[in-house]
């Protein structure tokens, strides 16, 4: 009976420190967890694309009246209205426009050419005002008084002005034109290298007859031209 009572007291003691071993984690438990599956794929790159379609007319941001003998303003501005309305330079008839609607021009680029027989007219007028305004003061001062110096003074001093503003218009005529006719000059030369080039390669007839046409063109624009401004010259004088 005692070795009985000895061997149960020494499973209890090896089932007890087994107990205390496995909560401790130093021997596993007697049943495994279940085991996590997962699932992989092999990393790639891919393009991304993303587009937008729109649809619609394209126009110009700004739309410009161009008048000869002042500033170009925007079309429907409130200054361009004023300008209309308040303008007291004369029209300027135009003779001649090199781009049409749509061209794409660049700054300095000559679009027209004026007519300048109204310059020359009011250049004219103001040159008779001013000789006015100096025979008025000449006199005036032969028998001078306050009043009628100041008013010649004035008159003088307006007729100044309008000499000034004529002097300014006729300028800026003879300066178009020159860059008129630099221009067709510059275009002719070029027309006659295409022609030229053309004939050496070989060009079809319809080819060369186009040349033709168009260097014929531009020499007649030319001519004109030259007429306009030695008219111009001779009618200043």
């Amino acid at each position: 009976m005692r070795s009985l009572r000895v061997l149960f007291v020494v499973a209890l003691l090896v089932v007890g420190i087994g107990a205390v071993l496995v909560a401790l984690g130093v021997l596993p438990p007697s049943s495994t967890a279940a085991t996590g599956q997962y699932i992989t794929a092999a990393a790639a790159r891919r393009d991304v694309t993303q587009s937008v379609v729109a649809s619609g007319s394209v126009t110009a941001s700004t739309v410009y009246d161009l008048r000869f003998g002042s500033a170009s303003q925007p079309a429907g501005s409130t200054a361009a209205s004023s300008s209309n309305t308040t303008a007291t330079s004369p029209t300027w008839p135009v003779t001649s426009v090199a781009v049409k609607v749509g061209d794409v021009v660049t700054a300095a680029e000559v679009l027209a050419v004026a007519d300048p027989t109204n310059a020359r007219l009011q250049l004219a007028i103001a040159q008779a005002n001013l000789a006015a305004a100096q025979a008025r003061l000449t006199a005036d001062r032969n028998a001078p008084t306050a009043d009628t110096k100041a008013a010649a003074r004035d008159a003088l001093r307006q007729a100044q002005l309008q000499l000034n503003q004529a002097q300014q218009s006729y300028g800026n005529t003879l300066n178009q034109n020159a860059i008129a006719l630099s221009q067709a000059r510059a275009a002719l030369t070029s027309a006659k290298a295409r022609l030229a080039a053309d004939k050496k390669a070989g060009a079809p007839a319809q080819t060369i007859s186009a040349d033709n046409t168009s260097v014929d063109t531009l020499s007649e624009d030319i001519e004109k031209c030259c007429l306009s401004c030695s008219r111009f010259a001779h009618q200043s004088r």
